[in-house]
């Protein structure tokens, strides 16, 4: 609600439309897709992981959440059960839970973590690319 004065009269002026918070939820969760396959899928996860250890710095949250992102895809495709399971070959990572983990802590901010993601989904696209393989994005 907000009262402006013009002149003599107070206008009141409401918004009758709901306020929307920032969308920013969207780009704290990302979701990485790999081959289907258990072996295209491994050579997918190596390939991408030669391709972004040389992209990061040696060390720091950026390699940190790299190397994280990677352990997923692997350990996703290392129990991997029924191709019919929804979401077996795609990992999700929210920005929501590694602020509250105690791997990174509140020093992980927005910027690193879209960051990190835009690059790793970059490389994965290069990485389907020259598989001859339809990417999942």
């Amino acid at each position: 609600l907000i009262i402006k004065k013009r002149g003599n009269k107070m206008l009141n002026l409401s918004f009758t439309r709901k306020e929307k918070p920032m969308s920013q939820n969207s780009s704290r969760k990302r979701h990485f897709a790999f081959p289907a396959g258990k072996e295209d899928a491994e050579f997918f996860v190596e390939a991408l992981k030669q391709r972004l250890i040389g992209i990061f710095p040696k060390s720091g949250q950026e390699l940190d959440l790299t190397m994280l992102i990677i352990g997923e895809m692997e350990e996703k495709i290392r129990r991997r059960r029924k191709p019919e399971e929804e979401n077996f070959n795609k990992v999700s990572i929210d920005l929501s839970n590694l602020q509250s983990s105690s791997l990174f802590g509140v020093g992980m901010g927005m910027p690193t973590f879209g960051k990190v993601c835009g690059i790793i989904e970059r490389e994965a696209k290069e990485v389907f690319a020259l598989m001859n393989i339809p990417g999942l994005f």
